[in-house]
């Protein structure tokens, strides 16, 4: 989790970056993150490995997003990370999309 989280390159900032371009905040709850460690831990790939999971759970998302306008917030939560839930979507208001 702290290789997700702390160096100054770490993957989560890339990944924010990367949706930002689109206006969209990406957030990640902290059993999401030590879902994602724990996935790395159980494949025994260690960090090398926390890319490619990051990209599986997020490349899909990648390719949505940029044609819903609509999309203010992507929250990923730990039933996102293991498969059972998608990622919580949160709306922009209705005067935003306006504009």
């Amino acid at each position: 989790v702290r290789t997700l989280t702390i160096p100054k390159n770490f993957l989560i900032t890339q990944y924010k970056h990367i949706l930002g371009v689109y206006g969209v905040d990406l957030g990640f709850s902290k059993v999401a993150l030590l879902a994602i460690g724990s996935i790395a831990i159980e494949s025994k790939t260690g960090a090398r490995g926390l890319r490619g999971i990051m990209e599986k759970l997020l490349l899909p998302l990648m390719y949505d997003i940029p044609s819903k306008k609509d999309i203010s917030r992507v929250l990923i939560e730990k039933e996102f990370v293991e498969g059972t839930a998608p990622a919580i979507l949160e709306l922009k208001n209705i005067e935003a999309l306006e504009k």
